[in-house]
C-alpha cells in the first residue's frame, strides 16, 4: 500500500506551514497558486495512471501533489551553492517518507526533465530559442 492520500495532504500542509515560517513565507496570492498548481498536477496524475495498467492512481496522486516540496524556500545561493526547489524537495522527502522514495524521486526530477530547461552544474537555466 502506498501513501495515502490523507497522508500526501499531511505532507502538502506541513510543507506550505514549513514555507510560511521560513524567511521568505508565501504570499496569499502565492500560497493560492501553489495550492491549485499542486492540486492540479495530482489530478491530471492521477488522470494519466487510470490509463496505464502499470501505473498505480494513488502512487502518481500522491507524487503529482508532492512534486514541489522543496519550496520550502525561496531559490538561493547558500555557502557558494546554488539550491534549487527540486533538489531541496528530494531531500524534504528522502528524509519525510524514507518508505517511499518515488516522491522523493518525482520532486528531483520534475525539474531536471522539464522540456524548457537544462540543468547544468547544479544549475537551471532556460534554454534560448
Amino acid at each position: 500500500m502506498f501513501l495515502s492520500e490523507r497522508e500526501a495532504f499531511e505532507i502538502f500542509e506541513e510543507v506550505i506551514s514549513l514555507r510560511n515560517k521560513s524567511d521568505s513565507p508565501f504570499t496569499k496570492s502565492m500560497e493560492k497558486t501553489f495550492r491549485e498548481h499542486s492540486r492540479s498536477v495530482a489530478d491530471n496524475a492521477a488522470l494519466i495512471a487510470s490509463y496505464v495498467p502499470s501505473l498505480d492512481k494513488q502512487e502518481a496522486y500522491a507524487c503529482g501533489l508532492l512534486h514541489d516540496a522543496g519550496r520550502l524556500n525561496d531559490e538561493y545561493v547558500f555557502d557558494g551553492k546554488y539550491h534549487f526547489h527540486a533538489l531541496e524537495g528530494y531531500y524534504f522527502l528522502k528524509k519525510k517518507c524514507p518508505r517511499y522514495p518515488q516522491l522523493a524521486q518525482t520532486a528531483l526530477l520534475h525539474e531536471l526533465l522539464a522540456k524548457d530547461k537544462t540543468f547544468f552544474k547544479g544549475r537551471i537555466y532556460r534554454k534560448r530559442y
